[in-house]
């Protein structure tokens, strides 16, 4: 999202020189399986199960998709800040927050929004200078 947002800003400003496609998500060493996803979300939601839909007569899907951030990288000096077990992390959080109905959900955002700002902040980020 925070990639989106940046490149928002500067289409706003210049959308002859930003206009196009962009791509955003994790380095090529970032990536994970669907499978690896579940277990993890599994683990830090503290219980819960899944069964593999396995179908021998389906089409199977490529094994590896992953996107080239390149252009993201290079033209707007943006990068992945939260490594994917953290991402996750906040994710379970905000939903088991949610889920409590105790909480106060605008808090919860906006101090997610606060820290990871701060995180980009801290790591040199340009649109969070």
């Amino acid at each position: 999202l925070s990639g989106y947002l940046h490149l928002g800003m500067l289409l706003w400003q210049s959308p002859q020189e930003y206009g196009g496609p962009w791509n955003f998500g994790p380095g090529p060493s970032g990536g994970i399986t669907v499978k690896e996803v579940v277990e993890r979300l599994t683990r830090l939601w503290g219980g819960g199960r899944w069964e593999e839909a396995a179908d021998a007569e389906s089409e199977r899907e490529a094994s590896t998709l992953t996107l080239c951030c390149d252009k993201a990288n290079h033209t707007l000096g943006w990068r992945c800040l939260l490594p994917v077990e953290e991402s996750l992390a906040l994710t379970v959080e905000w939903y088991k927050k949610f889920y409590s109905g105790h909480a106060d959900m605008y808090e919860v955002c906006c101090r997610q929004i606060r820290e990871f700002s701060e995180k980009a902040r801290t790591a040199g980020l340009p649109w969070a200078l």
